[in-house]
């Protein structure tokens, strides 16, 4: 005689199936607390959960002769070591000309960390004339012939 299966009635799975998802939530709950996880409530910009954030610079070059602007961006505070070789960087560009120009940046990166914005502005000629670079409210000058004037701006969210 073969046994036959025993199947579980609705009631047993009544009880069964609550106690393992109050289980699983409890062991899942022990486990953020180890790791350090808390808990967030909505999206940016109104809630504090991770999520991503874009913020645009104004770059601005104010020089009489030529000139080359080169910018890079990073996901983080301060100028990096090399910032300018383009290394770690996740976002650069050129532009160039003669006289004033403006130029937009948009960086965009995880809330949970800063962007970074740097730029540098080369005059191409040998004037002793004064080249000015800035970003929002830093600015950076040189009258130096094929002088290049520098500058960094972070923004946290």
């Amino acid at each position: 005689m073969t046994p036959q299966p025993r199947t579980i009635g609705r009631r047993t799975a009544a009880v069964i199936v609550p106690a393992v998802v109050i289980v699983t939530a409890g062991v899942y709950a022990v486990w953020m607390y180890q790791i350090g996880q808390t808990s967030c409530s909505g999206y940016p910009p109104g809630g504090n959960c991770p999520g991503n954030y874009s913020y645009t610079f104004v770059v601005s070059v104010n020089y009489t002769g030529p000139w080359r602007a080169t910018y890079y961006g990073y996901h983080s505070v301060g100028q990096p070591f090399g910032s300018f070789d383009g290394g770690g960087n996740y976002t650069g560009g050129v532009f160039a000309g003669t006289g004033s120009r403006t130029q937009q940046v948009s960086l965009s990166g995880p809330n949970t960390n800063a962007l970074t914005l740097c730029a540098q502005a080369q005059k191409l000629d040998s004037s002793k004339a004064t080249i000015s670079l800035g970003i929002e409210t830093r600015s950076s000058n040189t009258s130096i012939p094929f002088g290049t004037a520098k500058i960094c701006l972070g923004v946290v969210p």
